[in-house]
């Protein structure tokens, strides 16, 4: 009988474990890891495409806007006049916050720029003036050579290209980022062009 008993003693200990074991909790912990960081690149690379984007429609949305403003200008305006012996009219402004609007390049010339100040977006127009002979039945495209220049006689200007340029300034000429500019967005643009005839 003795040997019957240990038998039964060796099974009875014998029994099967529960729970998990230290290596199978480790196994399961790295690819919960791998997991994870997988899952916040994505979510990282996903907020960055909705940063870019959302500073895209705003730069889209100040080009258009001036654009249509100057497209409802009468063509003979003097927003829309060339200066005197230029080849075309250069004009840039900084958006300054919703406080302070777009401020003329000129206005800013010499002034100590802030954190608070400091400029988040350029806005560049830039008017050049042609004749309707600029435009070849077999070349219909207008050459830069063959615009006119400030102080051209009205009656042979009929085309005025207007140019609109729109941009998020990364950096500070210090190497800071202004206020609002999120690091990753890098240097973004929307340019917009028109023909306006008399």
């Amino acid at each position: 009988m003795k040997p019957r008993s240990r038998i039964l003693r060796s099974t009875a200990t014998s029994k099967p474990s529960r729970g998990f074991s230290l290596l199978e909790v480790v196994i399961a912990m790295a690819i919960l890891a791998i997991a994870l960081l997988s899952i916040s690149a994505i979510h990282t690379r996903g907020l960055t495409a909705g940063a870019r984007a959302s500073v895209q429609h705003r730069l889209t949305l100040m080009a258009v806007s001036r654009m249509e403003e100057l497209w409802a200008l009468p063509f003979d305006s003097s927003r829309l006049e060339v200066p005197m012996g230029e080849e075309e009219l250069i004009s840039v402004e900084w958006w300054l916050g919703v406080e302070r609007g777009w401020v003329a390049e000129e206005a800013l010339a010499g002034s100590d720029l802030t954190e608070d100040t400091h400029p988040i977006y350029s806005l560049e127009t830039r008017v050049t003036q042609y004749s309707v002979d600029a435009l070849a039945a077999d070349d219909p495209i207008l050459d830069l050579a063959e615009r006119l220049p400030g102080g051209t006689a009205r009656a042979r200007v009929h085309l005025k290209e207007i140019r609109v340029r729109t941009a998020v300034l990364g950096s500070r000429a210090d190497g800071a980022r202004p206020r609002g500019v999120p690091r990753l967005l890098g240097r973004q643009f929307v340019a917009l062009r028109l023909i306006k005839a008399i």
